[in-house]
């Protein structure tokens, strides 16, 4: 049984009027309300042991991590903290949003966010093998990899194809890849039985 991570929700919505009054009228340059503002994050214990378990992920070499909370519970926000986390420990990160991406571009935007160069319209496969030749780079060179995917219920099926694959060549080539799935609990059911029962945390 996959163990899920809940949240409590910690970023209101406010609209971009208000946010403007409050920051010239506290003397700040950015908005506390904005869900991209890292300054004002507040960790709460369950944020705290969420971070946590995530760099268990990652230290110990796991494969794949589900993130469950709610619209507005802080996923997208922890996941940014997280990344810069990361980055200061020298760990390659990629961070892609899968609302509407297919999965072509999937493919595009993880090679080019892995370093490859890639071109629109360049065969699946060839844009596959540089994805995987980065991968394998990362290992020689003793770098993890750490995909950070937000709104993965919401991805598409051959994109969830794609995540499979992942898995596998990084249990075959031991490349280091760390997976985090970030999504609702009610959305959580489309990612499909088989990354579920993947899941490691």
């Amino acid at each position: 049984m996959t163990k899920a991570i809940r949240f409590v929700t910690i970023v209101a919505t406010v609209r971009a009027g208000r946010n403007d009054m409050h920051t010239q009228h506290w003397g700040l340059n950015d908005s506390p309300f904005s869900p991209n503002c890292l300054d004002f994050f507040h960790e709460s214990p369950t944020h705290q042991e969420s971070l946590a378990r995530l760099h268990y992920l990652v230290e110990n070499g796991r494969r794949l991590a589900l993130l469950l909370g709610e619209m507005g519970s802080g996923k997208s926000l922890l996941l940014r903290l997280f990344a810069n986390q990361l980055r200061q420990q020298s760990r390659q990160v990629v961070e892609i949003n899968l609302l509407g991406v297919d999965e072509d571009q999937f493919l595009l935007t993880l090679a080019e966010r892995l370093g490859a160069r890639v071109t629109a319209g360049e065969p699946r496969f060839a844009v596959w093998r540089k994805i995987t030749d980065r991968l394998a780079a990362n290992r020689y060179q003793q770098l993890d990899t750490v995909l950070l995917l937000d709104e993965a219920g919401e991805a598409a099926a051959g994109v969830l194809q794609q995540l499979l694959r992942l898995i596998q060549f990084g249990v075959e080539s031991a490349c280091g890849l760390s997976i985090v799935l970030a999504t609702s609990g009610k959305s959580v059911g489309r990612l499909g039985p088989r990354l579920l029962d993947l899941a490691e945390l």
